[in-house]
């Protein structure tokens, strides 16, 4: 009787603070009818709609509501480890309501760095899609990967490439080879118009290779550097000391290229004629290069005369220059031989760094009295007798 008086009392109440009307029915402290278009019209100036509290342990099963499962039950979620807040159930999971704590499409304002950010609280990895195709996944241990799933380093590109400096060509600019990392200097390629610290009498454009240690406090590295318009290439360690000297590398290129007459060889001609044996091929390292050359023979007995030897250059067709020897040698009585020797040293200019240069040993010989013959017994008595032709890159 207890039970029937109760729910008698409660049809009541609803009757004096709702209004029913049809099939809609409507809440509120003034007796309006509710709206045409709600199943259930709730007014308040001062109250709230209290919605089922429930902890909710595993987002993707119903429990713990039992006794129904159909989609779009509304509950608030107490469980903080699953995400408080108000979820509705789609069939398969419960689904958390958005909340003013999302990232906006069109920007955030006062986010704090400390607690806003855009990941995961879980250990699950992040990705991101354009297209709905992935293009960058952070995984949980904190690799990066850019067109792969799977990135093995801090930063993965996989088969893709980069760029970055100067023109996107990855060579930054770096006028002061002696800075020190925590001045700002890293390892890279760099580039400068203005160099400083560079080999000496460096100027206009070089480039510059560095290497340095982990410790941006000191200031070691291993530096290669070189102007854009030769083929020189500087080397230092710059052992804690920002003035370093530098050393030039000197490669088989830098190397004397010489070449010596191997058999005897006799100057017979009045006019320029080519030593053929003696030629030089070398390919220049700058616009000049030194030419050295050595010769040593014999004149013919009763003779006055002299012998002539030019350097020339057959690529540009022009001398670089040459020597002339005086043999007099007159003996009416015991037919002696006179011994003679020259040198000629000088630098060849106007060359292209890079581009192939060939030189080759020219003789003559004139005078007025008996055979005026130069003789180089280079094989028979190269002890005493030689002709030798060496080019300095």
């Amino acid at each position: 009787m207890k039970k029937n008086l109760s729910i008698f009392s409660f049809i009541i109440t609803l009757g004096i603070s709702s209004t029913l009307v049809a099939q809609n029915i409507g809440i509120n402290g003034t007796g309006a009818a509710p709206d045409a278009g709600a199943m259930l019209d709730i007014s308040s100036t001062n109250k709230g709609l209290l919605i089922p509290r429930v902890s909710i342990a595993n987002l993707a099963t119903i429990a713990p509501i039992v006794g129904s499962s159909t989609v779009s039950i509304l509950v608030y979620n107490t469980n903080t480890t699953t995400g408080t807040g108000y979820h509705y159930w789609n069939g398969t999971t419960w689904v958390r309501f958005f909340t003013g704590d999302a990232w906006e499409l069109t920007g955030n304002a006062g986010t704090n760095i400390a607690t806003n950010f855009l990941g995961t609280t879980d250990n699950n990895s992040l990705a991101f899609r354009t297209n709905n195709i992935e293009r960058m996944r952070i995984l949980n241990t904190g690799n990066v990967g850019i067109g792969t799933t799977t990135p093995g380093y801090r930063l993965d590109l996989n088969t893709g490439t980069f760029a970055f400096g100067n023109g996107n060509v990855r060579t930054e600019t770096r006028s002061n080879a002696g800075l020190q990392g925590n001045a700002g200097a890293q390892s890279g390629f760099f580039e400068t118009s203005t160099p400083t610290n560079y080999p000496s009498g460096a100027s206009s454009w070089w480039h510059l290779i560095d290497v340095r240690h982990s410790n941006n406090a000191n200031n070691y590295a291993l530096q290669l550097s070189g102007s854009f318009f030769d083929q020189k290439l500087y080397f230092r360690k710059t052992n804690n000391n920002p003035a370093q000297p530098w050393t030039e590398l000197l490669s088989s290129a830098n190397n004397p290229v010489s070449t010596s007459l191997a058999a005897d060889y006799t100057v017979s001609s009045a006019g320029w004629s080519n030593i053929a044996p003696m030629t030089v091929t070398f390919t220049a390292t700058k616009t000049t290069a030194l030419v050295q050359f050595t010769c040593s023979g014999l004149a013919y007995t009763n003779s006055m005369a002299y012998v002539q030897f030019r350097i020339f250059n057959s690529t540009l067709a022009s001398s670089v220059g040459g020597t002339m020897t005086h043999m007099q040698s007159y003996d009416d009585t015991r037919g002696t031989t006179t011994p003679w020797s020259c040198s000629f040293s000088k630098n060849m200019t106007g060359l292209t760094p890079g581009a192939t240069y060939t030189v080759i040993v020219q003789g003559q010989r004139g005078g007025i009295w008996g055979t005026l013959n130069a003789v180089i017994n280079a094989s028979s008595d190269p002890d005493s007798q030689h002709m030798t032709l060496t080019v300095f890159p």
